[in-house]
């Protein structure tokens, strides 16, 4: 199976709203300080991963939910 990937070329810091998706979906996130995060992912699906740890997260996501987040997160984009 191939899988393309794409280096971040740019980033935001994320304010994670339960109405609202990302001004630009992003690439990638980076976690800033541990804890979980709720995401709708770049297909629509909703996730939600739990103790995430510092560092890059190599998932493509369109909104950072509020509710159910308690990490600190960074948005990488390709643009």
């Amino acid at each position: 199976m191939f899988f393309q990937y794409q280096t971040a070329k740019g980033g935001f810091p994320v304010s994670p709203d339960d109405n609202n998706n990302l001004p630009k979906v992003a690439v990638g996130l980076h976690v800033v300080s541990a804890g979980d995060i709720h995401v709708i992912m770049h297909n629509n699906d909703e996730m939600t991963w739990h103790n995430v740890q510092p560092g890059p997260f190599g998932i493509s996501v369109r909104k950072v939910f509020q509710t159910g987040t308690t990490a600190t997160v960074e948005a990488m984009t390709h643009e």
